[in-house]
């Protein structure tokens, strides 16, 4: 990117948390298709959303625990096998197939320096802390408990320290459906964030279709006869009339109702198989079963990525900031900035509109829009989108007049091959071709745009 503009804080804070080192550990992974053996790993310092479903069982509730490699040792949620290779004494482990991570074993002719190896997971867990707490409290020579020990946190101490963390803070909503599966919660499915299917959004070309909002690109055509009984809710559209100094409108809800995600680096993510023909692939490495929530997001989201554009569009899929930038720079050149709404303050209520800026000189340009999809890591589909004006617009208090967000509009100028069943139509009375149709950019899209 050839300008002096400021770093966009917006992409940064969605760069992967992975160092240096754990991305070259986990590439390495990928490149020789390891990933789904340290996937509870890679989820977290990655920041990816894994479902329930996508993580390794619980251990056996019947088997013996101790804190050491004994005949019986369990660790985390993983059941390891000692150095006899029986469990509990009994040959009855050699039939349950359990998982042996890598590292967790041996041989003494492995410790030469130089040999490179996996140092395996931390065998510290609440588990062993309940043990050590039974132990200080408890005084007699009884046997654990089996059942008790059962219901300890699987969470390691790493892990319970890290949402122990976001708790204090008050914010394990951003991490919901992680913190549910790190630490084998009950969520029902409206408690995690909604899949593909299920509501019909209107795309910005006017084509219903299940989108995740109306800002996607176009070419569905998935809507049902019952859409445009729909009500639309206030400030969802508006024209450029209203983009006026002092004048007070209602602002829809722009909050992003996805998951907090971060990008893969793309040293990572080129790694990844991602096409519908791969499916089977994807479900191996997030140890997604059939029908299971993560399949049908995988499956939704590469289905979208799939479409052709409409005639004179162009479009692509990114799951990494480089590509991301390498796309933008592709279409537009290299001269760009991004442009993204900087915060949700104003949402379902009542705003004013204050400073407004046209950018690139009030020209109807083309600029690149960005919109996540769901998916185990974090994936952006990014389109053209032709003949619109774009706006950043200070956004007030009604009442104190105090400037509460910086928010980007954008307006479709030619309307003329939208669906006449278009929300936006119903909200605003009119039909194709005759209105411009306006909008907020949600949290968490982006503009990409040519700096004047």
């Amino acid at each position: 990117i050839q300008n002096n503009h400021a770093k966009p804080i917006f992409l940064l804070s969605k760069a992967s948390p992975l160092s240096a080192v754990e991305s070259d550990s986990f590439s390495k992974l990928a490149a020789q298709n390891a990933l789904s053996s340290r996937l509870s790993a890679f989820c977290a310092s990655a920041n990816l959303l894994c479902f329930p479903d996508s993580l390794p069982p619980m251990f056996d509730q019947s088997a013996d625990i101790k804190i050491n490699y004994g005949p019986s040792a369990v660790v985390g949620q993983k059941v390891y096998v000692n150095s006899t290779g029986t469990k509990g004494g009994s040959s009855k482990f050699t039939k349950q197939k359990k998982w042996v991570g890598p590292g967790i074993f041996f041989r003494e002719s492995m410790l030469k320096k130089g040999k490179i190896g996996s140092t395996g997971e931390n065998p510290f867990t609440m588990k062993t802390y309940l043990i050590r707490y039974w132990n200080k409290e408890i005084q007699n020579n009884q046997a654990k408990p089996i059942f008790l020990l059962s219901k300890a946190s699987p969470m390691s101490a790493i892990e319970s320290a890290s949402f122990s963390k976001l708790a204090a803070q008050n914010p394990l909503s951003f991490r919901l459906s992680t913190f549910c599966a790190f630490a084998n919660l009950f969520c029902f499915p409206d408690s995690l964030p909604s899949t593909f299917g299920q509501k019909v959004y209107v795309n910005s070309t006017g084509v219903a279709g299940s989108l995740v909002n109306y800002g996607h690109p176009p070419n569905t055509k998935g809507g049902s006869g019952e859409f445009t009984k729909q009500r639309v809710e206030p400030g969802k559209f508006f024209q450029e009339s209203m983009l006026k100094k002092g004048k007070v409108i209602p602002m829809l809800d722009i909050n992003d109702k996805l998951p907090e995600m971060s990008f893969l680096p793309r040293s990572i993510s080129s790694k990844q198989p991602f096409s519908t023909l791969k499916v089977s692939e994807l479900k191996h490495i997030f140890h997604t079963g059939d029908n299971s929530t993560t399949e049908t997001m995988i499956v939704k989201s590469l289905s979208e990525c799939k479409r052709a554009p409409n005639p004179g569009k162009t479009k692509r899929c990114v799951s990494s900031a480089e590509d991301m930038i390498d796309f933008a720079v592709s279409v537009l050149g290299r001269n760009i900035d991004i442009l993204t709404t900087k915060n949700v303050n104003g949402s379902k209520q009542s705003i004013m509109i204050g400073s407004i800026e046209g950018i690139n000189g009030w020209k109807v340009t083309d600029p690149i829009s960005c919109h996540q999809l769901l998916f185990p890591y974090l994936l952006y589909y990014c389109h053209s989108v032709p003949k619109v004006r774009v706006y950043q617009v200070d956004i007030l208090d009604p009442n104190s007049k105090a400037k509460i967000n910086n928010s980007v509009a954008i307006c479709h100028m030619n309307t003329s091959s939208w669906n006449p069943t278009h929300e936006s139509f119903l909200a605003l009375g009119s039909a194709p071709g005759r209105i411009e149709v306006c909008h907020w950019i949600f949290q968490n899209d982006l503009k990409w745009t040519v700096v004047d």
